[in-house]
């Protein structure tokens, strides 16, 4: 076949561009060239690079069969279309990642390392991250301090294991995603939460400590996870919840950390759930010293006090009633008070249906 005969062949086309995806039949190699018949565009050729780099895969394809490449070049110096089928595979790969993100489909991914802010994965060669924040509960680390060196340890012990997650970002011009392993159960999630209602009782262990509260984790009822198997839903080994200080105790609580510890075990009612988060409250669960107070006293009686706690707006004291009240604190309040200090008070207000009391400080 001469240059003028292949001109002849390759008639140029207006939508024939670099980066269109064609597909042809095989004819042959010859002189390190692979030949492909891209009628009715003309005859097609796989560059010498390709063809000696990937010549294992290349010398497999029999001719006539099917193939699909990428455009490099419309017409190149000899009048050729340049395809690359590696390019293709390319392009292939990152449309299948786009529809595995687009379907959800869980897919299965290396963990190679570990940084502060999550882990580095790969799928099948293209480098990823899975946020921290996108680790299911139980992955997700919970400390005292949230110490980030802490945290670093605990996300390195799966290096060098599979996990599964949800691509949920593509970045194919950096060749990069992102994955989640919590949004797996985003759906299953949703359909638990109907076994789960205000007052339903719950134990679990506390999974971590922090000045405002205990975040508790507790299995999914049976209930729950029959009903997800059954609709064939990924099934989460655990659930988590916060219980509020407040909530701990009808006692003020003066430091959770004094008092607890990661592990414990604790059992707690379901006081609300709320942008999809259970509200949990153990202090529901003990006796209510707010039904003793109730006709026991009124307002403008006298009563004694320690106060445990003064922030801007206000003071808490433990009264000797076992309920809590409030002391709205002003300059002059807060340099006469003292934690762990003992006064008298004056009930201003009193709500016991609703456990609110107020304080004046007796002089």
């Amino acid at each position: 076949m001469n240059k003028l005969n292949i001109k002849q062949i390759n008639q140029k086309f207006p939508f024939i561009s670099q980066g269109m995806p064609i597909q042809g039949r095989a004819i042959k190699a010859e002189e390190g060239s692979f030949f492909i018949d891209l009628s009715p565009y003309g005859l097609g050729v796989i560059p010498y690079q390709e063809v000696r780099e990937s010549h294992h895969l290349i010398k497999k394809i029999q001719p006539e069969t099917l193939v699909s490449g990428v455009v490099i070049d419309p017409e190149n110096k000899n009048g050729y279309i340049e395809i690359s089928l590696r390019e293709a595979r390319h392009e292939e790969f990152w449309d299948k990642i786009e529809r595995i993100k687009e379907e959800r489909e869980i897919i299965s991914v290396s963990i190679v390392s570990a940084n502060k802010g999550g882990l580095i994965i790969n799928y099948q060669g293209v480098e990823g991250f899975l946020p921290l924040s996108q680790l299911s509960i139980k992955n997700y680390p919970r400390f005292d301090d949230a110490n980030k060196n802490k945290i670093l340890n605990h996300l390195s012990q799966f290096v060098g294991q599979d996990i599964n997650v949800i691509i949920i970002d593509v970045n194919k011009m950096e060749g990069k995603i992102v994955a989640s392993e919590r949004a797996i159960y985003d759906n299953s999630f949703q359909e638990i939460l109907q076994f789960y209602q205000p007052g339903t009782v719950v134990e679990g262990t506390i999974s971590g400590i922090v000045d405002f509260g205990l975040f508790v984790r507790f299995a999914p009822s049976k209930e729950a996870i029959d009903f997800l198997e059954k609709k064939k839903m990924p099934v989460p080994e655990l659930l988590e919840g916060l219980v509020h200080i407040s909530e701990i105790d009808w006692q003020i609580v003066d430091n959770p950390h004094k008092e607890f510890k990661v592990g414990d075990k604790i059992k707690v009612a379901i006081w609300s759930i709320e942008h999809n988060r259970f509200c949990l409250s153990a202090k529901t669960l003990k006796d209510n010293p707010w039904s003793k107070v109730k006709g026991k006293v009124k307002e403008g009686d006298l009563i004694k006090g320690t106060v445990k706690k003064i922030n801007s707006s206000n003071a808490l004291v433990q009264t000797e009633l076992d309920v809590q009240g409030v002391i709205p604190v002003n300059e002059d309040i807060t340099n006469e008070l003292e934690i762990d200090h003992q006064y008298q008070f004056k009930i201003s207000f009193l709500d016991c249906d609703n456990y609110k009391m107020t304080l004046e400080l007796v002089r």
